[in-house]
């Protein structure tokens, strides 16, 4: 852009609670965080907070086109079908003409992931040079339609600007003249530990997000949880019986009253003197332990109960003492702790109603090249296309670990298709993976473009068998990282490296400690000659006489999806120049990453 600097933007947040402080303004912190990084050329972000009335949206649009004259104004909130939704109706009195497709582009990617996206009735257009857009008030909508639109705002706000020379660019292939630069560009290869290195030094956990306890199962914990009070809080019985005084001598006492759990006793004991008591209630005063009903025999007598004793217990026995099953202030859980259904118990049990845990990230995948055709269309496609399946199998593992996941579909090889759906994906995503258009074809574009918009690649090529042409890349924007990896197109070749590579960056962004999946010593079943990489040959597992047997799912091609059918573990065949000969005999030990719960017997 030639515009004068720096752009300004305006973020209008249009909501009833949080104009009252019931709530807080998220939509608005991501959208001007959204700015920001993606925007660099606007330099100040201006944020008004106003109810749901129609009048105060129109007039705060007027003052920020003509008054002040920004470039580009936001509206979240208010785009709904409820009585006070009046966003888009304030919006539309206030424009000088209307943009109707830009609502439609917001709306096709808003589809993709909620069908309710088709009820939000956002308006978009300019009020003088003013770009003016509404989105919807969810946080997640913001980042969707934000990313929709990402690539045309520039272009717009020049043409509403008249800046010709910035029109004619933009309507010229973009990144061509770095791509002649860089297509050539030899990357040294690395082995699979300097990857994982790069990966783990490069990579840090997420900002934390505070949620109930209810929402933190599969979650990763933000930080050290101590008991807020002792378990038990006050001497509890053990059993059901009687509570007693130890040091009384006589045989019959008197029960002089009950104590039930979850009542506190109003009764003291006195010299030869009982209380019925209930499993987990609170000891009466003056009681020191507890003998069970067992070993008693009750007696009812001129209205009143005594009780024999058959034992006499010791003094504190049967009671757990406060503090006995958790004490005030006691670690119970650190930081780094994966939440499952038992760490949910601790977590109740030591009063955490609410819980700090690391955010997840948001993962974008898109799969490349001219003849890949999604499953959907397979009925119409070219005989000479390919059904993709890398893309619905990254999505598929990536939500079955719990991720944000974004579809950004199918890129031809076109390098500024390449690098408008890079831009939409970095906009709302905090890791992009694509697949295919990783070698050295005049046609694989993933690397050049990566490098064509700033991005540093920590490596593109790994020792690795499948997946050489891997290539993992970051960029920075302002206090942000966006994390990208180039997976192979070969589907053996994504799903390997997918599991060698992208797990361990998407571990450590979610601060879970430790490797995404354990290693374990195992038997190779067959010889095996060595190569010139690292191998990660697909198998699965058999316990026989005690130990456990890796076995090949059969061919081993990176084409062959086949290979990872009833796959078990990865397992690791040493490079030629890292083990001292040619082959590996059957019987010998070797180390693999299990990839499954089962093993069969």
């Amino acid at each position: 852009m030639t515009l004068s600097s720096p752009l300004v933007a305006g973020v209008l947040t249009v909501s009833d609670s949080c104009f009252a402080g019931n709530k807080s303004d998220k939509s608005g912190d991501i959208l001007e965080d959204l700015i920001r990084s993606s925007l660099p050329q606007f330099g100040v972000v201006i944020r008004v907070l106003v109810p749901d009335e129609q009048n105060l949206i129109s007039s705060q649009l007027k003052n920020w086109c003509d008054k002040d004259k920004l470039d580009l104004v936001i509206t979240t909130g208010g785009t709904g079908l409820t009585s006070r939704d009046v966003t888009p109706d304030a919006t539309r009195s206030v424009l000088h003409r209307e943009l109707p497709h830009l609502s439609t582009v917001m709306l096709i990617e808003g589809l993709k992931h909620t069908p309710y996206a088709a009820l939000s009735r956002q308006i978009c257009g300019n009020r003088g040079k003013t770009l003016v857009l509404n989105f919807p008030g969810s946080s997640s909508a913001v980042k969707e339609c934000f990313s929709a639109v990402l690539p045309i705002i520039g272009h717009s706000i020049n043409l509403l600007n008249d800046e010709h020379q910035e029109i004619n660019k933009l309507h010229e292939p973009v990144i061509e003249d770095k791509l002649k630069i860089t297509e050539l560009k030899q990357y040294p290869m690395v082995s699979v530990g300097e990857a994982l290195h790069h990966i783990t030094d490069q990579s840090a956990p997420l900002s934390n997000q505070t949620v109930s306890l209810e929402s933190t199962l599969n979650r990763t914990l933000g930080s050290d949880i101590h008991a807020l009070s002792n378990i038990p809080p006050f001497p509890a019985s053990v059993k059901d019986g009687y509570a007693i005084r130890s040091c009384d001598k006589a045989v019959t006492r008197e029960v002089i009253g009950d104590c039930i759990a979850g009542c506190k006793p109003e009764i003291e004991l006195c010299r030869d003197t009982v209380a019925y008591i209930t499993t987990g209630a609170y000891l009466p005063k003056g009681a020191d332990s507890v003998v069970m009903i067992e070993y008693t025999k009750l007696i009812e007598k001129d209205g009143k109960r005594f009780i024999t004793l058959l034992s006499i217990p010791e003094k504190g026995q049967d009671v757990r003492e406060p503090g006995t099953d958790m004490r005030k202030g006691e670690l119970v859980l650190e930081r780094g702790c994966l939440i499952g259904p038992m760490e949910i118990g601790i977590l109740a049990a030591a009063g955490a109603r609410e819980v700090s845990i690391f955010s997840l990230p948001c993962v974008g995948v898109f799969s490349t090249g001219d003849e890949i055709q999604d499953i959907s269309q397979v009925d119409a496609r070219s005989p000479y296309g390919v059904i993709d399946t890398n893309r619905v199998t990254l999505i598929a593992m990536l939500r079955n670990d719990g991720y944000d996941v974004r579809d950004m579909g199918i890129v031809k090889d076109d390098p500024n298709e390449l690098r408008s759906v890079m831009l939409r994906a970095l906009a709302c995503c905090d890791v992009i993976i694509s697949s295919g258009g990783m070698s050295m074809g005049n046609r694989d574009y993933v690397k050049p473009c990566l490098e064509a918009i700033g991005c540093k690649i920590w490596f593109g090529k790994v020792k690795v068998k499948p997946g050489k042409p891997t290539c993992f890349a970051t960029l920075r924007e302002g206090e942000n990282r966006k994390y990208i990896f180039g997976l192979p197109g070969n589907p053996a070749s994504a799903i390997v490296t997918y599991m060698l590579f992208v797990c361990r960056c998407l571990s450590v962004l979610s601060g879970k400690k430790g490797k995404c999946n354990p290693e374990i010593p195992v038997i190779i079943s067959n010889n095996k000659e060595l190569g010139d990489r690292t191998e990660y040959r697909r198998v699965f597992l058999t316990w026989e006489d005690g130990k456990l047997i890796a076995s090949s799912t059969g061919g081993q091609q990176s084409s062959r999806i086949l290979s990872m059918r009833n796959a078990q573990a990865l397992l690791r065949i040493p490079a030629i120049d890292e083990y001292s000969g040619s082959r590996i005999d059957k019987g010998t030990v070797l180390k693999a990453i299990l990839i499954t719960r089962w093993i069969s017997s």
